[in-house]
C-alpha cells in the first residue's frame, strides 16, 4: 500500500489577502537590501508574491541557504490526498 503524506494546509490559492503588509515589506527588504536587488526588480517579486506565486519564496530559501545544495519542490494537491483515503476498489 503506498503511504501517502500527512495532509498539510491547502495554500494554493494565496490571494493578496493572505499577506499583512509588514510579512510583505520584510520580504521587499530582503530583496533590496540582503540580495541587492534593484528596486524594479524587489517590487516585482514582491508583486508576483503578493498575487499568490511561490517564486519568490523559491528564491529567498536557496539564495539565503548557503549550505543548501538540493531543493525538491513537491506540489500539493488536497483532493488527491481526499480521494486516497478513499476505499479503493480490488484492494
Amino acid at each position: 500500500m503506498a503511504i501517502w503524506p500527512e495532509k498539510q494546509d491547502e495554500y494554493s490559492h494565496v490571494n493578496p489577502s493572505f499577506w499583512g503588509s509588514d510579512e510583505l515589506e520584510k520580504y521587499h527588504d530582503l530583496l533590496l537590501n540582503t540580495l541587492h536587488l534593484d528596486y524594479g526588480s524587489a517590487n516585482m517579486w514582491t508583486e508576483k508574491l503578493e498575487s499568490g506565486c511561490d517564486e519568490p519564496l523559491e528564491l529567498l530559501l536557496m539564495a539565503l541557504s548557503p549550505r543548501l545544495r538540493k531543493i525538491t519542490f513537491v506540489q500539493y494537491n488536497a483532493s488527491q490526498y481526499e480521494s486516497f483515503l478513499l476505499p479503493h476498489e480490488g484492494i
